[in-house]
């Protein structure tokens, strides 16, 4: 394996260092936070939807398959090793809380793969970079309970569609790139092995060298394992930073909430092509992409309703 493969094969495997490490710190508070979660989303809303009773998933709870797979029909997705209970996520049309410290609002959408703006909802226009210490996201941001994971969705600025799984039409806006950055680091992290995680690596992370050699391996090809895999969802950012803003290229970080070992700091160049952001990893290695800072003070807060 040359260098360049082993860098960016580092950046995988940091990646989801730091994502369990986040996940670790969640999941101490889960079972304290699981009642109040399900008194908090009794609200307004449809009835819990029924799982499609997968064969392959008939021992799980309901039938549910663990894992979130490309076209499920599911609200809940159980697992097994019983670390995180989505039992208060189940009604469409109501709000809860997340399993996060800071107990972020929870939008538990409508549509099974989220309540999405219109393309011609979206806030278009890079003018803010002009002034990229003091962009700021318009209109609302959710977090959104999606296939397993927090979708973070801005009304003005995107998410606008799903692509198997994935999402995409973010607004051309330095806000538009801060939501591709958050589901990034996010909905569509690294590491995660049911069938919207196999998207994720394909759609997602296509630029990072090994990523798809990966995906070559049968463990990471077999339907039934993927659906046997349970994500471990983290919630959308606390806060963003620009390191650079321009009309088709930019790099923001964005942060996690805090962890035994600080603040998680997430970098991400993207690349506005094809009418929407990419990530473009290339080149990078473990320490471009991801470190832990001591304070959260210089980035731009993100508020959830």
């Amino acid at each position: 394996m040359n260098e360049k493969k082993l860098l960016n094969l580092l950046i995988g495997v940091v990646a989801v260092l730091a994502v369990l490490a986040v996940i670790v710190v969640y999941f101490v508070w889960d079972s304290a936070t699981s009642d109040h979660a399900a008194s908090q989303g009794q609200t307004q809303g449809t009835a819990p939807v029924q799982a499609g009773k997968d064969p392959d998933c008939a021992e799980s709870p309901g039938g549910n398959c663990p894992g979130a797979m490309v076209g499920n029909t599911q609200r809940q997705w159980p697992d097994p090793k019983g670390y995180f209970d989505d039992s208060a996520f189940a009604t469409p049309g109501t709000y809860t809380v997340d399993r996060s410290p800071r107990q972020n609002p929870l939008w538990i959408p409508v549509n099974h793969d989220g309540d999405l703006p219109k393309v011609g909802d979206l806030e278009q226009g890079m003018g803010q970079c002009e002034h990229k210490e003091t962009i700021l996201l318009p209109g609302k941001t959710q977090n959104q309970y999606v296939n397993a994971r927090y979708l973070t969705v801005n009304d003005k600025s995107g998410p606008t569609t799903m692509v198997n799984g994935i999402p995409w039409g973010y607004a051309h806006s330095p806000a538009g790139a801060v939501m591709a950055a958050a589901s990034v680091f996010g909905y569509a992290i690294r590491g995660q092995y049911d069938g919207i995680g196999l998207e994720a690596e394909k759609q997602v992370w296509s630029s990072l060298d090994g990523a798809q050699e990966k995906l070559a391996e049968p463990d990471h090809l077999s339907e039934k394992s993927r659906k046997g895999w349970r994500v471990l969802p983290l919630p959308g950012p606390i806060g963003y930073r620009f390191i650079t803003c321009s009309e088709n290229a930019v790099v923001v970080e964005i942060i996690q909430q805090e962890t035994k070992d600080g603040f998680p700091v997430f970098r991400t160049p993207l690349i506005w092509r094809d009418n929407d952001w990419h990530a473009d990893f290339t080149g990078l290695n473990d320490k471009d992409i991801m470190r832990h800072v001591k304070t959260n003070n210089g980035f731009t807060e993100v508020k959830y309703e």
